[in-house]
């Protein structure tokens, strides 16, 4: 029975080691890993800033069980004890370490507290609630460290304010854009236009576009807490009208976007946005919908007078553009010219089905045929030769209608196509190919 008892009572104990050093006392501590972590930072502390090739500590640690449970050493203070048994010159002072290294130690702990707090406030600027920390772990420790590694408060500001890389501008030239500029970087527009807040798409030479930011030496996030008034987007409801061809539409109202107060939650690093979440939205005004009126009937293919609502090439024995859309020689050229070898006499066909409004002269145009595809588009064939339909009759797509010529205000043979949408001329080579 006293052994089982011996055996329970010893089982249910729970040992600590007694740390020894060059045959002095440390103190109680939990385990052995408790000694490494405070050697670590011993010869941390001791080899910083000093070029003294014995800047190190030398250990002889003995370990001795005990059930003493009062008084356990942590690292910081089995850290402190070590470096006092050591021959060197030590101080009492604060330590800075960054993601646990060591960059320097001075005097004063209240001095590099408040240095990092106020980088801390000013990088917050004027918005008081917003809030700031260091991306990298950062702690100030205090304790006995060697003369080797205090600075200056001087140079512990001039490293909490300074920069571990330097930002890149770039200059913009005659003829360049944001897309030019972004790739020539192997940027993407969306990051370019994270580093320029303020650009527009109107750019002009001698504007400065940042690359690359500054980065600091201790980079700090700032989340703020942002209002705005926002878009609210309108919705567009489409109705159906059998009696109509699936190429019809019509805007019945007209979209108008609405507006809500918006709350989001943005979070900075050294000043560029990395993302943002939404913390409230209010609609403030409702948006208006577009209603659009659209045909579900199927146009017959090739029927005459009516239009597919595709256009083709109207000379199929030609395909050289002789002259673009555009200003031309002082005015505005309304269509395209087409023509090539042997041009004159080509068959020139309707573009699509409809109504012959013009088959005759037009002055400029010469002999000239006009249709009207009774979907808000019209096209023109000019300086024909011969026509080969009347005024008010109905064509259908890919049918002859003229001959290709040279009448009217022409200098060689070739065909004038004009497409007209809406009243307006337009590019035939948006309809054509």
């Amino acid at each position: 029975m006293l052994l089982v008892s011996s055996i329970r009572y010893w089982k249910n104990q729970e040992f600590n080691l007694t740390l020894s050093n060059q045959g002095k006392t440390i103190g109680t501590i939990r385990d052995e890993k408790v000694f490494e972590q405070a050697s670590e930072l011993v010869n941390q502390r001791m080899i910083h800033g000093s070029s003294q090739s014995d800047a190190s500590i030398q250990f002889m640690p003995a370990f001795k069980l005990t059930s003493d449970k009062s008084g356990l050493k942590s690292t910081q203070a089995v850290c402190d004890l070590l470096i006092k048994q050591s021959n060197d010159i030590i101080d009492e002072a604060s330590g800075l370490y960054v993601d646990g290294d060591l960059i320097g130690a001075v005097k004063s702990s209240a001095d590099l507290r408040y240095m990092l707090q106020n980088y801390l406030n000013e990088a917050k600027g004027n918005d008081k609630d917003a809030t700031a920390k260091f991306v990298k772990n950062v702690e100030v420790i205090n304790g006995l460290y060697p003369i080797s590694s205090i600075i200056s408060t001087d140079k512990m500001q001039a490293y909490i304010n300074g920069k571990s890389s330097a930002g890149t501008t770039y200059t913009v030239k005659e003829g360049d854009t944001l897309t030019f500029i972004a790739a020539a970087n192997n940027m993407s527009i969306s990051d370019l236009r994270k580093l320029n807040p303020n650009i527009t798409e109107s750019i002009h030479p001698g504007d400065l576009i940042q690359l690359k930011v500054a980065v600091p030496t201790l980079e700090v996030e700032v989340i703020k807490t942002i209002s705005y008034e926002g878009t609210l987007p309108y919705s567009t409801e489409t109705k159906k009208d059998d009696s109509k061809y699936s190429d019809y539409v019509k805007v019945l109202q007209e979209g108008v976007d609405g507006k809500q107060y918006c709350v989001d939650r943005v979070h900075y690093i050294n000043g560029i946005e990395v993302s943002r979440e939404s913390v409230k939205r209010t609609v403030t005004k409702q948006p208006i919908s577009k209603i659009v009126l659209t045909g579900t009937k199927k146009r017959p293919v090739n029927e005459k007078g009516v239009a597919s609502g595709k256009f083709m090439w109207p000379v199929p024995s030609l395909h050289m553009i002789t002259s673009t859309f555009g200003s031309r020689w002082g005015a505005f050229h309304k269509g395209i010219d087409i023509s090539g070898s042997g041009a004159y006499g080509k068959v020139i066909v309707a573009a699509d089905g409809g109504v012959v409004t013009l088959a005759g002269w037009n002055d400029g145009y010469g002999k000239c045929v006009i249709i009207n595809h009774g979907n808000g588009k019209k096209t023109l064939y000019g300086h024909c030769s011969s026509l080969l339909v009347s005024a008010g009759q109905a064509v259908s797509r890919g049918q002859a209608i003229a001959r290709v010529g040279s009448t009217g205000d022409s200098i060689g043979p070739h065909l004038h196509f004009e497409v007209i949408v809406g009243g307006s001329h337009v590019n035939p080579r948006n309809y054509v190919s």
